[in-house]
């Protein structure tokens, strides 16, 4: 390691500290790959207020996995060789009552040939250098910043690990770069370097945005040829930064937000309503789409186990036949597929008689009189504090006229529950009795349908994420 001495610019200091892993691929046949690490590494800067000093590991600057390649996350993961890990430590010396902001970074190389989503790094931290017990970065592939941030990382560049303390401190770190197991073997060499750089500056840091959001986009048929974005990767989609806005409203309904709800797992939402701190999002898929999972709104096992009597399930004239208990097995699986989710916040809510908007879609207005019938949710459940629920009745029909994606319905199989009750005609018996038809409701081609307890569908998560 070199050390240069401190030098101040626009009164923030940077500590910079060039770590270089070169990784190198060079396949023989089809089924084996050798890939070799470098590193070399000075330290340039210190904050004004106090010191932070980066040390790495001495030894051979050269690193060398002699087994097959690609590898899984589980596999990465646990590579245990010295040969196969990179030990770094951030030394911070507090001097006075001051707090100080690090922010550790990767940057990419444009030497690099291998795409960024075909590596894989994942940094552990510890406080005494034996038990690297904390996860800062599960395994990622490489995620560059849109923009300068507050720190001075650049464009480019991928957030390791970021933090403040006021005390005197050292972190230890334990980095492992890998080639993802989705890779497929060439007989072309290709290679990935980084740089590690580390920032500090004067007192706390509010971060920017929440970093599971991994992309937000917006429909422009201007620079594609498909009429709808659905995902963020069609043409038409133009990437936008509303989400770093805390105002209300500033990401429209439609937006779609590429979220990392969990440390496995991305999914595409559409935004519901954006309320300045936090955003209401919808899936753009089923969930298990690939797997056409479906389920009963209601099915007669959890009808018959919350009470119900067997000769009256699935009586569409008799609000008890299963309609009042709400939409329990729908939800069940829901939260059971979504609890894992640990990246959005969590929901609690009771479901009773909400009064539905004036403004309901036609189907909703039946009888000789053109009343409406869809006036109230016809069943309270216990309240829920959950990761995910299903899209109300009354969601829908406050977002009809903005540009929502309800497009991504293409057919009876793509439908999906609502969270209501929903009964659009009566009749009237011989004896003058009126008798009103209940439904569960779902979405099918992009508007509201009726179907019976016996009839499956999908479910789309709706969650809550800080922006």
């Amino acid at each position: 390691m070199k050390e240069k001495k401190n030098k101040e610019k626009n009164n923030k200091e940077v500590v910079t500290v060039f770590l270089v892993l070169l990784l190198v691929m060079v396949i023989i046949g089809v089924s084996y790959a050798a890939f070799t690490f470098s590193k070399a590494g000075t330290v340039e800067n210190a904050i004004t207020t106090g010191a932070v000093t980066m040390i790495y590991t001495e030894g051979d600057n050269q690193i060398t996995i002699n087994n097959a390649v690609p590898m899984t996350e589980d596999v990465g993961k646990t590579l245990s060789d010295e040969n196969h890990l990179f030990d770094f430590t951030i030394n911070i010396n507090i001097v006075g009552n001051m707090t100080i902001s690090y922010e550790v970074t990767a940057e990419k190389d444009p030497s690099s040939t291998l795409a960024n989503s075909e590596v894989r790094l994942y940094l552990q931290k510890s406080l005494d250098g034996t038990n690297y017990n904390e996860e800062v970065l599960d395994p990622s592939p490489y995620e560059p910043l849109d923009e300068d941030d507050e720190f001075g990382a650049k464009a480019g560049e991928m957030v390791l690990d970021v933090g403040s303390t006021n005390k005197t401190v050292m972190y230890y770190y334990r980095l492992r770069m890998w080639v993802d197991s989705s890779y497929e073997l060439s007989e072309v060499a290709k290679t990935f370097t980084i740089r590690v750089n580390a920032y500090g500056k004067d007192g706390g840091y509010e971060p920017r945005s929440n970093r599971n959001i991994k992309g937000v986009y917006t429909y422009n048929q201007t620079i594609g040829s498909e009429n709808y974005c659905v995902t963020g990767e069609e043409a038409t989609c133009e990437r936008t930064k509303c989400y770093q806005t805390k105002t209300e409203g500033s990401c429209p309904a439609g937006t779609i937000v590429n979220y990392k709800v969990s440390d496995t797992e991305r999914v595409s939402f559409q935004v519901i309503e954006d309320h300045g701190d936090t955003m209401t999002m919808q899936s753009v898929n089923n969930l298990k789409a690939e797997e056409d999972y479906k389920v009963q709104w209601l099915s007669k096992e959890d009808f018959l186990e919350h009470g119900g009597v067997e000769s009256k399930y699935g009586d569409q004239y008799n609000i008890d036949g299963g309609f009042k208990m709400g939409p329990l097995t729908a939800l069940e699986a829901l939260e059971e597929e979504t609890a894992n989710w640990k990246n959005v916040n969590d929901q609690t809510y009771t479901m009773g008689s909400t009064i539905f908007k004036d403004n309901a879609f036609t189907s909703c207005y039946h009888g000789w009189d053109g009343s409406l019938k869809c006036k109230s949710n016809l069943y309270k459940l216990s309240e829920r504090t959950v990761k995910a629920r299903m899209l109300t009745v009354q969601e829908v029909m406050a977002t009809t006229n903005k540009k929502l994606n309800f497009l991504n319905i293409s057919s009876a199989a793509d439908s999906y529950w609502l969270m209501n009750i929903y009964y659009t005609t009566y009749m009237v018996d011989t004896s003058g009795k009126q008798h009103d038809n209940y439904f569960p409701a779902c979405i099918t081609t992009g508007g509201i349908s009726s179907n019976m307890l016996n009839v499956t569908s999908g479910i789309r998560p709706v969650v809550v994420i800080s922006k």
